[in-house]
């Protein structure tokens, strides 16, 4: 039977005291953050157990932390990308544990839980309130970003290049003849919808495309995080829309549908994410897809090399895309 690893252990190896292990462990003051995080990589590599209530190395627990607007009451973006998480951590042994926030419990509830649930990382799915990665990050638990980065908390994340993504989008629909082009979606509700709104923004101003602010719609409210059909759209319509993502195009789409607009004969349409409701839409949309399934799996990568390398730098990695054309854009040329 293989012999357990002490502090003493981890101690001797470093050629340090006991004392310095303990707080290292316990993360408590009084040693310095290099010597920190040397103690825990050489900890988590040697296989240290402690069996205090409070915490402990090498749990086996990893943690998905995710605003419930973006996971239950949204499409399917973020869900598939915990089902293929939860299968890398099933086949390796591991347990992943699900908290769903709101706005309301972020900040006493799931914090209690997560103090309770021992976990040796989290994986933080979309923008969360800031106040709540600090709480997470004073916890000096190994964290990954997934689909965001936030400046004031420097962690290893995937993301998108949704600036660019978004310019070549806004490109394709110009090189299929089209010169009046609209954009759906709340830019100032998450930082990537923004990003995908300057992209556009930039491709009309390479082209030379007109920009009309009644080209800009939102059918999306931040609150709830629900679509909606309740809003007005301009007199003179373009011949192409941008939508932020699918959920926005299938509500347009419908509120386009009831005034007798057709898709995509009167009006074209390209959203992101390539989910399930761009291929049961009708028409089935042209989308730009995301691999979901990697997006997991460099999440998860990055996620056990910052636990086995705790002194490496913060690495920022972007997931490749591509579009997916259906029947919801017409070349117009």
């Amino acid at each position: 039977m293989k012999k357990r690893v002490t502090l003493q252990d981890i101690a001797d190896k470093l050629n340090i005291s006991k004392v310095s292990v303990s707080k290292a462990i316990n993360n408590q003051p009084g040693i310095s953050e290099d010597l920190r995080k040397k103690i825990l990589s050489l900890a988590y590599e040697s296989g240290y157990i402690k069996t205090n209530a409070n915490h402990h190395i090498r749990s086996n627990n990893f943690a998905f932390i995710v605003q419930q607007k973006f996971f239950i009451r949204n499409e399917n973006f973020y869900t598939v990308i915990y089902y293929h998480l939860n299968e890398l951590c099933t086949a390796d042994g591991k347990n992943l544990l699900l908290f769903v926030v709101n706005p309301d419990d972020t900040e006493n509830g799931v914090f209690t839980q997560l103090n309770k649930n021992t976990v040796d990382g989290f994986f933080i799915g979309g923008e969360i309130n800031e106040s709540y990665l600090h709480m997470l990050n004073n916890m000096g638990i190994p964290m990954v970003f997934i689909d965001f980065f936030n400046p004031h908390v420097n962690k290893d994340c995937v993301l998108i290049d949704n600036f660019n993504i978004s310019f070549y989008v806004t490109s394709y629909l110009f090189y299929k003849g089209h010169r009046k082009i609209g954009f759906v979606g709340n830019q100032f509700s998450t930082a990537n919808v923004l990003d995908r709104f300057y992209g556009y923004r930039k491709a009309l101003n390479t082209y030379n495309l007109e920009y009309r602010e009644e080209w800009l719609l939102n059918n999306y409210n931040q609150e709830t995080g629900l679509h909606t059909l309740d809003i007005e759209l301009p007199k003179e319509m373009p011949t192409a829309f941008v939508c932020h993502c699918d959920m926005s195009a299938y509500f347009f789409i419908q509120k386009l549908n009831s005034l007798n607009i057709r898709v995509p004969e009167d009006v074209s349409i390209i959203s992101f994410d390539n989910t399930m409701l761009a291929q049961s839409c009708t028409p089935p949309l042209t989308s730009v897809d995301i691999n979901k399934k990697e997006f997991a799996s460099m999440a998860y990568d990055l996620l056990n090399n910052r636990i086995r390398h705790p002194q490496n730098e913060v690495r920022r990695t972007y997931l490749n895309t591509k579009i997916y054309e259906r029947e919801s854009v017409k070349s117009i040329i």
